[in-house]
């Protein structure tokens, strides 16, 4: 006979199953919801055909989700916050400016390919989101552009970086890696998404860096090592020349 213990352990132990369970469902209908969203347009899905998508009844997917604005809600919502957390911790770290710039580029860059599709379907459907999930989107994004700006002018401050408008720069540090879902095809045996932050990160640093400033500063500890470093620049001549072979090929 179970004890009145034995019997509440149970109960929390099935408690929390239970919201492990909900957990990873609630991942995939946001996950299955992007998809359809960034197929579809946001006005394109009903909630009907996300259950589907999912294989849960119209009625069982509102026990996860009060609404379809409550599930725009957290595939935006959501994903923004944590993008915004990360980029926190990478500018309040102890690193040199450098560093966190270079830091900053690669979460950013691989983030985007992690979540083509979200960020494609806030490109080019944000207007169309419920007006207080778009508010806090932007508001999210406008933090992302601000964190930018503080490493910016860290560096300039401790004279790491050349003295350049915080503001454009970060501007342009946003056009290049958010333009990525436009040509990225993740599987098609284009470059590896670490390869190309690797290159981004690179570009801007050797853009920004004061002249007494090492043009190696901020790069990972791969490409600091000088065997790493030439191996690094053999992958990119073989990269190169097999593009293009194949333009060659199809002329």
């Amino acid at each position: 006979m179970t004890t009145a213990s034995e019997r509440a352990d149970a109960a929390t132990a099935k408690s929390a199953g239970g919201s492990v369970r909900n957990s990873v469902m609630r991942e995939r209908i946001t996950e299955s919801a992007a998809r359809l969203f960034q197929t579809r347009g946001i006005n394109g899905v009903t909630m009907q055909e996300v259950a589907a998508e999912v294989g849960l009844s119209k009625a069982s997917i509102y026990h996860y989700y009060d609404s379809r604005d409550d599930l725009l809600r957290h595939v935006f919502g959501d994903w923004a916050r944590s993008e915004v957390e990360k980029a926190r911790a990478i500018a309040a770290s102890e690193d040199d400016p450098a560093t966190k710039l270079a830091a900053f580029i690669r979460f950013h860059l691989n983030s985007l390919v992690d979540h083509l599709d979200l960020y494609a379907l806030s490109f080019r459907e944000e207007s169309e989101l419920p007006a207080d999930v778009r508010d806090e989107f932007r508001a999210l994004k406008r933090e992302h552009d601000v964190l930018v700006r503080q490493i910016l002018r860290e560096g300039v401050e401790a004279r790491v970086f050349e003295p350049v408008d915080e503001t454009l720069t970060a501007f342009a540090i946003d056009g290049m890696c958010n333009w990525i879902w436009k040509w990225y095809r993740p599987g098609t045996g284009g470059k590896p998404a670490d390869d190309i932050a690797e290159t981004f990160a690179h570009l801007i640093l050797r853009g920004v860096m004061a002249g007494d400033s090492s043009v190696n500063a901020g790069w990972n500890d791969e490409v600091r090592d000088t065997d790493a470093a030439l191996a690094y620049h053999a992958r990119e001549i073989r990269h190169h020349t097999s593009q293009l072979e194949l333009l060659l090929k199809a002329r």
